[in-house]
């Protein structure tokens, strides 16, 4: 994680220790991105709003292009609007994002990463066999 990532983690008092199952709101970040888990709305867009405003304080400001919102509820994702609004911020509501190259669904359905690393693992499989070097032990 990158110095001024995790000093606006720090100064937007967003507690970073534990799992979302003791606590409202869930801080997962790598290099530049950051993933919000919060166990209601008001808890994400509460921390969302505290993250954004330690960033602009530092000149640092958010890509609204690649903010995405995904609930994952038993509720039909049709009764949600097609965006979610923060403030003057206004963020896609998707059933599916990438996150650090796997794919995150509301479904919690991992089959299609699971084929996705199965056809990655294949490929690098026969690529190799194109490579593979016989040894002649009679001559050792």
């Amino acid at each position: 994680m990158s110095i001024a990532l995790e000093k606006i983690i720090g100064d937007a008092a967003v507690t970073i220790r534990g799992t979302i199952f003791h606590k409202p709101v869930q801080i997962l970040a790598y290099a530049d991105d950051i993933d919000i888990i919060g166990r209601t709305r008001s808890a994400t867009t509460e921390a969302f709003t505290s993250l954004e405003k330690v960033a602009n304080s530092m000149s640092l400001h958010i890509n609204q292009e690649k903010i995405k919102y995904m609930p994952v509820t038993k509720k039909s994702h049709a009764s949600y609007p097609h965006y979610l609004e923060v403030g003057p911020d206004k963020f896609q509501v998707v059933q599916s994002f990438t996150y650090l190259g796997s794919d995150v669904n509301c479904n919690n359905d991992i089959s299609t990463e699971i084929q996705k690393h199965i056809l990655a693992a294949n490929m690098c499989f026969h690529r190799l066999r194109k490579h593979e070097i016989t040894l002649d032990l009679k001559k050792y």
